[in-house]
């Protein structure tokens, strides 16, 4: 991201053209409708960058309020020759653009860097045909005008998008402000219903038919590292806290590695006693398995990586588990379909002769942002739906903790 990155900037810097000076390229390129919307960033065909541009993407457009909710991520695209530093990797930018629209971000402006020696056409056939893409709410356009943005609802033109469009924003009136008819399921509580989540499933806390489901309800807050989930007052929350009673090793080591397309690795050697009971039957039963990772600040353990293996399944045509009878337990996927997680191995031991490792590589490893805070320490979890659980537990300070790495060992 181009100039001053400082939170406390003032915000209409943040939204006036000084903020376009992309290399030599001149911001009207945009016009005046553009200008005032979008955040641009700069993109990298080095996949372990997309996280950080994300998040400061999600963390400037939390500073400036909810009045800035439609604010979109700006993406480079050279078509230039002779230029390093700019990719041409068409395929990455889609796959850049999935793992924004995973994490909230609502509309992508695609930058056209210069005219020459490139062509642009596989940028253009990657947007056009990818399924994701597609999904916007407003179709792609060859310019680097290219807007991939919203309607505007309450114009009184129905686009893309919008089931309805009356020219205002009242709800209730069978046209409602999100441009979506009055009714269960369309995020906007209207009259006789206590709450509307935007869906008509129950179990959520928000009934099938808009009404509020009872305090204690089970729901799923979609944290697989949250246990214990219940309704209280329509939302949905669970205990995030790391789980007690796992068990240890003396010999550890854990590696998170953001160079290139990242990798992780942690090792548990000569840990507590384990036997093929414990990893129930994930090979052609139910048991799942799940990875937590856990960072402290001031003594306040959060969860920073989430992955979950489940049961059975094909990987790369092979059954994704395995058993050695019941001296080991291995799971291996050379695509890293789960979270990115390539490899997991528990071996059966008496005390002291225990040991696991897990490890994961490729774009689709969502490690945490880097540096950790570590304080005091950073915890790795291993746990499965048949009740047993392996941990680490790493004190600071670490042997690396940067922005592109971090590594600690017991």
């Amino acid at each position: 991201m181009q100039g001053n990155t400082d939170p406390a900037l003032d915000p209409s810097w943040l939204l006036g053209p000084n903020h376009f000076s992309f290399q030599q390229n001149s911001p009207v390129w945009l016009g005046p409708a553009y200008a005032h919307s979008v955040i641009p960033m700069q993109y990298s065909s080095n996949r372990s960058l997309w996280r950080d541009e994300v998040d400061l993407w999600k963390s400037f457009t939390s500073f400036l309020g909810n009045g800035f909710d439609r604010l979109a991520m700006g993406l480079g695209w050279l078509t230039e020759a002779g230029h390093d530093d700019w990719t041409h990797d068409a395929g990455a930018l889609v796959d850049h653009i999935k793992y924004g629209r995973s994490q909230g971000v609502t509309g992508f402006v695609i930058f056209e860097f210069g005219t020459e020696g490139v062509d642009d056409q596989p940028l253009i056939d990657a947007l056009t045909v990818d399924s994701l893409i597609n999904d916007f709410d407003a179709p792609f356009k060859q310019s680097a005008e290219s807007w991939l943005g919203g309607p505007v609802c309450g114009d009184g033109v129905v686009e893309l998008g919008e089931d309805c469009d009356d020219g205002n924003l009242v709800d209730g009136d069978g046209c409602d402000s999100n441009c979506t008819l009055t009714g269960c399921g369309n995020s906007v509580v209207t009259a006789g219903e206590q709450c509307d989540d935007g869906n008509t499933a129950g179990g959520d806390c928000c009934s099938a038919t808009c009404q509020l489901e009872a305090d204690g309800s089970p729901c799923s807050d979609g944290n697989a590292c949250s246990f214990g989930d219940i309704c209280t007052a329509g939302l949905c929350s669970g205990d995030s806290s790391p789980l007690l009673g796992c068990r240890q090793a003396p010999s550890a080591q854990l590696s998170l590695d953001r160079r290139g397309r990242g990798k992780m690795k942690w090792k548990w050697r000569k840990g507590a006693a384990t036997d093929a009971a414990d990893w129930g039957n994930p090979v052609d039963g139910n048991t799942s398995f799940l990875i937590c990772l856990y960072d402290s600040a001031a003594n306040v353990a959060g969860v920073e990586m989430i992955t979950e293996l489940p049961a059975g399944g094909s990987c790369n045509g092979k059954p994704c588990w395995k058993t050695r009878g019941s001296k080991s337990l291995g799971y291996k996927d050379r695509s890293g379909t789960a979270g990115g997680i390539t490899k997991l191995k528990i071996k059966a031991g008496g005390g002291g002769k225990a040991g696991l490792q897990v490890q994961g590589k490729g774009s689709g490893l969502l490690l945490p942002r880097l540096p950790l805070a570590q304080d005091p320490s950073v915890m790795i979890q291993l746990s499965n739906s048949h009740g047993a659980c392996w941990e680490s537990v790493f004190p600071a300070p670490s042997k690396f903790n940067y922005e592109e790495r971090f590594q600690d060992k017991l």
